[in-house]
């Protein structure tokens, strides 16, 4: 009787080490998921900033130098 006790007693111990384990394994996963989504959009929004603020740069420097076009007849691109 006392040894399938113990038996069934580490049985028991050993199912729920095992679901503990199971349980931080897919935290961890849920973790790497969540950093995952974050470190792509963060990547994404930087990477429209720059391009946006490239457009403008090159914008405004085909601005300028209509104005100088338009200011000098003679001077060609």
């Amino acid at each position: 009787m006392v040894c399938c006790t113990c038996m069934w007693l580490s049985s028991v111990l050993r199912a729920k080490k095992k679901f503990q384990i199971d349980v931080l394994l897919l935290l961890l996963v849920k973790l790497f998921n969540i950093c995952a989504f974050f470190y792509v959009n963060m990547s994404l929004f930087f990477l429209s900033v720059m391009v946006t603020v490239h457009s403008f740069c090159s914008l405004k420097k085909s601005l300028q130098q209509a104005d100088v076009c338009d200011k000098d007849p003679y001077i060609t691109l």
